[in-house]
């Protein structure tokens, strides 16, 4: 049913995940970690921008700090772009955040969009 609806709007499978990817991302501002500077955050994965380039598929520990919200996940590259001779925009998803990561990653999401 959802495939024809979509279908019949013109939209394709494609664009309708980028649009629910983009409906729960909250668009930071002068948020960091200890990778570099943070672009937008979701409950799944964030937007990087880095000085260096990080491989699609690796995975590496990643801390978010805002205020007293503290949360270290592991992530996962999914793509990585050049946009600059030092800068890299790199999209990464959360793997298994824990729990406590995933409360302090939605208190740093809230906070960053009531900052907004």
């Amino acid at each position: 049913m959802a495939t024809h609806a979509a279908s019949q709007s013109g939209r394709t499978g494609a664009s309708l995940r980028a649009e629910r990817r983009d409906s729960d991302r909250i668009q930071v501002k002068g948020l960091w970690c200890d990778r570099g500077q943070v672009l937008d955050l979701s409950e799944r994965g964030m937007r990087l921008n880095t000085l260096r380039r990080w491989s699609e598929g690796f995975s590496r520990s990643i801390t978010i700090v805002d205020g007293p919200d503290r949360a270290t996940v592991e992530a996962r590259v999914v793509w990585c772009r050049q946009v600059g001779m030092f800068s890299h925009l790199v999209g990464l998803a959360f793997i298994d955040p824990t729990p406590d990561a995933a409360q302090a990653l939605r208190r740093i999401a809230d906070r960053q969009q009531a900052d907004a």
